[in-house]
This record gives structure tokens, sequence and C-alpha cells, in this order.
């Protein structure tokens, strides 16, 4: 079973805070006044965590400037209508002739090739399932998006 977003967000805090605490008891036991590995690790702990909340909270829009997608409402009037009525998503297509539709963020992507490959109604079929990804918060995880695979 996969874990949600939640759980990993759970498990990243606990990770930093076991090991904070374990430096923490390091220098207690070996009785030091420096703290700079403390201050250190402390820094990291803050710095990694907005990196990691601001490429999540932004990772659509790196999609959208990385793979040059436009919305797709500039081709087919009728896509952006139909997400609306299913949640509250931007619908993006891309240039690639590989058949392919992803939810990232508050956004989907289609490729021009699943454009062409498919009729009206597969094409809502997938929307409407890259929609319940968005609506259920089912998600690929962000960073094999943002390297290709995803």
């Amino acid at each position: 079973m996969r874990a949600r977003p939640k759980n990993r967000l759970f498990t990243f805090v606990s990770a930093q805070v076991v090991a904070l605490l374990a430096i923490l008891a390091t220098f207690y036991i070996m009785q030091c006044s420096e703290m700079l590995t403390v201050y250190l690790y402390s820094s990291y702990v803050v710095i990694s965590t907005i990196l990691i909340f601001g490429v999540l909270r932004f990772y659509d829009r790196i999609l959208v400037r990385r793979l040059d997608a436009k919305p797709v409402d500039g081709i087919m009037d009728w896509v952006q209508e139909f997400v609306d009525a299913l949640t509250s998503a931007s619908v993006y297509y891309y240039d690639s002739a590989v058949p392919k539709a992803f939810a990232a963020g508050r956004s989907i992507f289609v490729s021009v090739g699943l454009l062409e490959a498919l009729d009206d109604d597969e094409l809502k079929a997938v929307l409407a399932h890259e929609a319940w990804h968005i609506r259920n918060n089912s998600r690929t995880p962000f960073l094999k998006q943002l390297s290709g695979y995803g």
C-alpha cells in the first residue's frame, strides 16, 4: 500500500526531529559546549523544509514552464469546462508525440499525442481519471514528474 502525502510529511518531520535529538544527546553525553553542529543542522532542517514545501506548492507551475505547456482551451473548447465540472484544475497540453496525461498540483497535463489518438469520449475518461487524482490528493511523486519519468 502506498503512503499517503500526510504520512510522508509525518515521516519527514519525524526523521528530522529524531536526527536533531540524536545530535543533542551526543553533545550532552560528550559534555560539549560547542553547539555549531546543532545550529548547522537546525539551519539545514529549516531550509530543507522551506524548499520542499515551496517545490510541493509550485511544481505544477514549474512543469508548465519546463514542458512549455499551454492552456488546452486554446485548441479544444469543451475540455476545460468538462474538468471544471469535476474539480478546480487547469488543463494544459504540451508538445509530445507520446500519448500521456498526468496530474500535478492543481493542473492536468495532456500530450498532443494523446489528444490526437483519442476521441472525445476516451479523452473525457482520461480527464475524469486525472481529475479524480486531484480531488483525492492521490498524486504521482513530484520528483518523478519533474524528472520526466512520471
